[in-house]
């Protein structure tokens, strides 16, 4: 079972974003699979095509080898092309990642790179396909996001996501 929340918020140059998901999967009444994440995002339009942004995300993962994995980021954003029907926006900036190993209970502390890009394609007046990609890179590892969807809006201020997510 999956499932999830974002909230958004637009006023005036800024956009909030704040996402919970959680997943949880049992394979022969075994739980396979249990992982909770949190997270947001707020950026600010500078020029037309220029922004900053920050996010911070927060991932428990019972079956990761650590306790928690929390990372910060902020950076500078571009829309490196926009039409009526598509646009592209790529992210770039230095964070920090924290982790507690499960077990050793050591704590951890890293300089990480975040690159991020975005893809969305609107469909029709109610539909859109969405790409974004996330790595972060530090100095001991590579983690990267894929994330395709479907977004369907409902009402002005309700939509449905059906989403096919990657880690690695």
């Amino acid at each position: 079972v999956n499932g999830g929340v974002t909230i958004e918020m637009q006023r005036d140059r800024w956009l909030n974003t704040l996402k919970l998901e959680g997943q949880y999967a049992t394979n022969n009444g075994k739980k396979s699979s249990q992982k909770y994440s949190n997270g947001g995002e707020s950026r600010y339009d500078l020029q037309s095509r220029y922004y900053v942004v920050g996010d911070v995300e927060y991932i428990k993962d019972e079956f990761d080898p650590y306790v928690y994995t929390m990372t910060e980021a902020i950076g500078i954003g571009k829309r490196v092309y926009e039409s009526p029907h598509l646009v592209i926006d790529l992210q770039t900036g230095p964070g920090a990642r924290q982790t507690k190993v499960e077990s050793t209970g050591k704590k951890d502390n890293r300089i990480i790179l975040q690159t991020k890009g975005i893809l969305s394609w609107q469909i029709s007046k109610s539909s859109s396909l969405t790409e974004t990609i996330t790595s972060r890179i530090g100095s001991d590892n590579k983690y990267t996001k894929s994330e395709t969807a479907i977004n369907v809006k409902m009402l002005d201020n309700l939509g449905m996501k059906v989403s096919y997510t990657i880690e690695h």
